[in-house]
């Protein structure tokens, strides 16, 4: 099969995004803001909302730059908009950027494991890699659903606010055990692929 120009252009696209988004922004962000005494002392205060804070964060910068990527650089075919890069607008092209974000994120986290992990906690990592490139890819036919469907910025928030509910989960660990979280974040993803499948990406509404 031969890979098109606009699918790597996708893909490389999507690793930016995270890379983007995370890595140089984010990221550096949250450990400059822990660095300092004040927030730290605001964050013994007021625990509950410095961690919502944390989950909304991942969303908005997340969303906000797969939104962006898409306004900004990427123009469907026979569409009037300013984009640099033309894409044919069917599923596999939102499927392909959400492939390129995820995988730079499994990237990162095994650049952060320890070398010394057990089988078992390796294990765990893919599972749950594998979950959240799920999650991603689900996300961009979101976001990429918006523009198409001229619901653009109501599709921002949408994806903002299921990115921070499935974060959020990571909080029932301690009542659910590891594989009971992972079968949340599993059962998630079966209903947001289900919802996907069931509103197809060529009809006008989601």
């Amino acid at each position: 099969m031969k890979i098109k120009k606009d699918q790597v252009v996708l893909f490389v696209l999507g690793v930016l995004c995270f890379f983007i988004s995370q890595i140089v922004l984010r990221i550096p962000l949250l450990n400059y803001l822990s660095r300092h005494f004040s927030f730290s002392i605001f964050s013994l205060r007021h625990p509950v909302l410095v961690s919502l804070g944390v989950l909304v964060s991942a969303g908005l910068f997340e969303e906000g730059f797969r939104f962006l990527f898409r306004k900004f650089l990427l123009r469907s075919e026979g569409q009037n908009e300013k984009g640099l890069f033309e894409f044919k607008d069917s599923l596999s092209r939102p499927i392909i950027f959400g492939l390129g974000h995820g995988l730079c994120e499994v990237a990162y986290v095994f650049s952060l494991a320890d070398l010394g992990l057990s089988f078992e906690n390796y294990f765990y990592i893919i599972l749950e890699r594998f979950l959240a490139v799920v999650f991603h890819i689900c996300q961009t036919i979101l976001i990429f659903k918006g523009f198409k469907v001229g619901k653009k910025y109501l599709y921002l928030g949408l994806a903002i606010l299921f990115h921070t509910l499935f974060n959020s989960l990571i909080y029932l660990r301690d009542q659910v055990g590891i594989l009971g979280l992972y079968g949340l974040f599993a059962l998630f993803d079966f209903v947001y692929i289900f919802l996907v499948k069931k509103n197809s990406y060529e009809k006008k509404e989601i």
